[in-house]
């Protein structure tokens, strides 16, 4: 390792080995390794080698601050959360060009998991303090720090050829043992033909209409799905006229498509992409020019063949009504999705952009190429306008610029010299306000501006504190645009199909509630172990709007993958009843018309598109369901009606909480 100076804070030990690097033993509290020496600038990459010990998710955080912090407890002025995979020594990378914080999710590197890039922008020769910062955990992790240093070039990050593959053939975690570990090949086939078998055309029970609304809530039938409110509550109604509350599970695919390329070495078996295994190198979310393997679809294929479709969507149309979930969820396969005649919710593709933004994904609202770009995107709609079995749509999810807690839309405009109509709108907007007076915007923000048209060439360190209270009305305006704009154009091809909002990753300012007038149902993300009755009322008293929550999830380490995900606990029957605690209170809040868990399949072993590696689906890679979770889901489920009508009161125990982040 070359010669760095670490400082070690917190509860962690290091010591440096014989053959080089250092060995770092973290305990479940955490801590952080302090560098020094280290001076950045434009251009450059922090390259880090290293080889993770322990058989657990492992996460670090790189922390980049403007000064040395004041204390443990300090938040870096910008910091990157990545994860690594176990047993194999990676080389990896973070581009000082993302200082820039336009980028919330970092590319991979073989062996590097997803990235999360939070924090106030930078240059480089700005950061004057670096760390390592490990969160607490569930349990101790160590690592072999083999080697960090700056690069003028991107360095390689191939890995290395040898060491023992840790995913079988089956796409199981081969370094670790559990309970319902599929042992062979022919056990799996043995198991999906007998499950394909047991399977039938399911149905509602009597109490519940065709599309699963409850027979003794009675409304008025329009033919398609509508919202309305009885006595305070909020519900979904169904084509037929019947009370529905929307029972959800996201991406209802056949699997999950793991990306492989540049980590081939960790995998047991991987067939030739020409023979009858080709399907699964096509099946996943997105393939953006990488290589992905789907070993849930493979192992179909080795129970059934080309028909390997038709016997999946048989059996998972059987298990949905029989686990009692009435809606199939988010980016799950339409095909199954319209030929299952269940109700369904849809992702609408390609939100509309411009070519210069305004701040990470937020485009230029005022200009005519948006208003054009949203025409284009609301035409997508036009075959599904008289599905019956479709609730609604997304019109995106979880927009990057509205993962900043205090984002100033129209002061970001100034960071780069573009030309943008949204300039020329707040130009106008302001000489509006201030009756086209420049003494009195110089009185107001305390600058010296000759004209409003001075404004155009401000940058974003210019303006005055003084400013922001227009800069952040005018973004409640740019917020307005960005919704009413597409809104609008998908209700003009579409009257009859209910508009379920953006899809927000969590309610990070008042801006993402901004253009609620232009939904019908208002759609966010709460990943906590319930949502909270605060923000209930907050987001209702603001929007007037009913809510659905769109993701929820929960992990365990008892089993066959590395990470919990975002919301941990000990076992999966901690799953299932962590499952009931969040449901049964969501379902006893009059704003609330329904949840939709995150998600049928574990995630790939070794990580998806972006890296992502849970275990929170409701089967795993071998299509076999975690029972002792099915359990509770399908009680639950069973006794929700009683919750919604006050008959019974929600369950009330939180399981105990997998520290993990």
């Amino acid at each position: 390792m070359r010669p760095i100076k670490i400082n070690v804070s917190g509860n962690i030990e290091m010591k440096s080995l014989p053959e080089g690097g250092r060995l770092i033993d973290i305990s479940p509290e955490g801590g952080r390794l302090h560098f020094e020496g280290l001076k950045f600038k434009k251009g450059q990459y922090l390259v880090l080698e290293l080889t993770v010990q322990s058989i657990t998710e492992f996460q670090m955080a790189l922390g980049f601050s403007k000064r040395t912090p004041s204390s443990e407890q300090s938040i870096p002025d910008l910091y990157c959360l990545t994860g690594f995979l176990p047993q194999i020594r990676i080389r990896t990378f973070f581009d000082l060009e993302h200082l820039d914080a336009q980028h919330i999710f970092l590319e991979r590197t073989p062996g590097k998991l997803k990235s999360f890039l939070q924090g106030t922008a930078m240059e480089p020769e700005q950061v004057q303090h670096f760390e390592m910062i490990f969160l607490p955990f569930y349990t101790n992790r160590s690592f072999i720090l083999h080697d960090l240093y700056l690069a003028d070039e991107k360095p390689d990050c191939s890995l290395g050829q040898g060491g023992e593959p840790i995913v079988d053939e089956l796409g199981q975690l081969k370094i670790k043992d559990w309970n319902g570990k599929t042992k062979s090949a022919e056990e799996l086939v043995r198991y999906l033909q007998m499950e394909v078998k047991a399977g039938s055309t399911a149905h509602f029970g009597p109490e519940y209409s065709t599309y699963g609304g409850c027979k003794s809530i009675p409304f008025e039938p329009t033919g398609f799905f509508y919202v309305t409110q009885q006595e305070e509550r909020f519900w979904l109604v169904d084509p037929e006229g019947y009370a529905f509350y929307s029972k959800g599970l996201d991406v209802v695919n056949s699997g999950e498509a793991g990306r492989i390329d540049g980590i081939e070495p960790c995998l047991e078996w991987i067939p030739e992409e020409d023979g009858p295994f080709q399907p699964a190198f096509q099946a996943g979310e997105t393939l953006n020019g990488h290589r992905y393997y789907n070993y849930a679809v493979s192992n179909l294929i080795r129970a059934f063949g080309e028909d390997y479709h038709v016997a999946w969507g048989q059996m998972t149309r059987s298990r949905l009504i029989d686990w009692g979930f009435n809606t199939i969820g988010n980016w799950s396969d339409l095909n199954f999705a319209q030929e299952a005649k269940l109700p369904y919710v849809m992702p609408l593709a390609g939100f509309p952009t411009t070519q210069e933004t305004v701040y990470r994904d937020f485009p230029d609202v005022f200009s005519e190429e948006y208003l054009e770009a949203s025409e284009r995107y609301a035409a997508q709609l036009e075959p599904f306008k008289e599905d019956r079995c479709l609730i609604g749509y997304f019109m995106t999810n979880e927009p990057h610029w509205a993962f900043g807690e205090r984002v100033n839309l129209a002061r970001e405009m100034f960071r780069s010299g573009h030309s943008l109509a949204s300039k020329e709108a707040l130009i106008r907007y302001l000489e509006e306000k201030y009756e086209g007076s420049a003494d009195a915007l110089r009185e107001a923000w305390g600058m010296e501006l000759v004209d409003f048209d001075a404004i155009r060439k401000l940058r974003i360190e210019e303006f005055s504190d003084a400013a922001d209270t227009d800069l952040l009305e005018f973004s409640r305006r740019m917020a307005h645009e960005y919704v009413r704009i597409p809104a609008q154009a998908l209700k003009r091809i579409d009257p009859h199909h209910l508009n379920l909002g953006m899809r927000y990753a969590f309610i990070s300012s008042e801006l993402v509630l901004e253009g609620s007038e232009y939904y019908d149902v208002f759609t966010y993300n709460c990943y906590k172990f319930r949502p909270d009755e605060a923000d209930l009322r907050a987001i209702y008293e603001r929007t007037g709007k009913p809510i659905l929550i769109g993701e929820f999830h929960f992990g365990a380490p008892d089993v066959g993958l590395l990470s919990p995900g975002l919301k941990g606990v000990y076992t999966q029957a901690d799953r299932g009843k962590a499952y009931r605690y969040y449901t049964e209170f969501a379902a006893s809040q009059k704003y609330l018309v329904g949840t939709h868990y995150f998600i049928l399949n574990d995630q790939a072993t070794l990580g998806r598109f972006d890296g992502e590696n849970y275990q929170i689906g409701i089967v795993d890679v071998c299509h076999r369901p975690y029972e002792d979770f099915v359990r509770e889901i399908k009680a639950t489920h069973a006794e929700m009606l009683d919750v919604i009508k006050g008959k019974r009161t929600p369950y009330e125990v939180q399981p105990t909480e997998l520290i993990i982040k």
